[in-house]
C-alpha cells in the first residue's frame, strides 16, 4: 500500500513499523510526520495499523519539496536531473484534468497570472502537480513490477486521480493501463460521475 504522506525514502522506517518495531510515537518522529505532513496523525493511523496488523508493505510515493518547486519554478527542463530522484518525464495531463486542477486552486481571480486553464501562465503550476503524479504513479507501478500479484493501492489525495488525469494518467504512460479511482464524498455533496470511478458516500458524524 502506498501512501503519499511518506517520501520513498522513509520506505526502511515504514518496514520496521510493519515489522513491529516501533511505537506510534517513535514512527511519527521518526518520519518526521509534523514537517512532511502535518495533518492529524489520528486521521491515519488506523490505516497504518491495518497494514501492520496484516502484514501489508507500505511504501512512500511523494519526492522532496525542493524538486517540486524547481519544476513549478523552472519547469521539468530547467530542473537539474540530480533532483529527479530517477523519475521519467511525466506525460501531458489530459485538459480535463488540467481545468480540475485550475478550478481547485481558485480558478480565474483578479490576483491570478494564468485566467484560464489552458493560458501558458498555469503550464509550470500544472507541471509541478505532474511531477507528484509522476511519482506517485512510479513508485506503484515498481511495486507490481516487484509483486505481480497482488494489488497495488495508492493513498493520496483527490488532486491527483480524478477527471482521467494525475495518476492513473502518468500509470497508462508507464505501461499499466488498468487502474481503479475510488474517492469519498460527503453524502450530501453533488458528485460527477465523469471525476472518478466509484464514490464513496460518506456521512458526516
Amino acid at each position: 500500500m502506498g501512501f503519499e504522506m511518506f517520501p520513498a525514502r522513509a520506505n526502511p522506517i515504514l518496514a520496521e513499523w510493519v515489522a513491529g518495531g516501533l511505537t506510534e510515537e517513535e514512527f511519527l518522529l521518526r518520519v518526521d510526520w509534523a514537517s512532511v505532513w502535518g495533518f492529524p496523525a489520528e486521521l491515519y493511523m488506523p490505516l497504518f495499523h491495518f497494514c501492520r496488523d496484516m502484514q501489508i508493505p507500505m511504501i512512500g510515493l511523494n519526492v522532496k519539496r525542493d524538486l517540486v518547486r524547481s519544476v513549478g519554478a523552472s519547469g521539468w527542463d530547467g530542473t537539474s536531473d540530480d533532483l529527479k530522484e530517477g523519475l521519467t518525464r511525466p506525460a501531458v495531463s489530459p485538459m480535463a484534468y488540467r481545468r480540475f486542477i485550475f478550478e481547485l486552486t481558485g480558478g480565474s481571480r483578479p490576483d491570478r497570472k494564468a485566467q484560464a486553464p489552458d493560458d501558458p501562465a498555469f503550464d509550470n503550476f500544472v507541471a509541478a502537480q505532474e511531477v507528484w503524479d509522476r511519482a506517485f504513479a512510479s513508485r506503484l507501478a515498481d511495486s507490481v513490477a516487484q509483486n505481480p500479484d497482488r494489488l497495488a493501492i495508492g493513498v493520496m489525495g483527490k488532486g491527483h486521480i480524478q477527471y482521467g488525469g494525475g495518476v492513473p494518467w502518468q500509470l497508462r504512460d508507464l505501461g499499466l493501463a488498468e487502474s481503479f479511482v475510488a474517492v469519498p464524498a460527503d453524502m450530501d455533496e453533488l458528485c460527477d460521475p465523469n471525476a472518478a470511478d466509484a464514490t464513496m458516500l460518506l456521512r458526516n458524524p
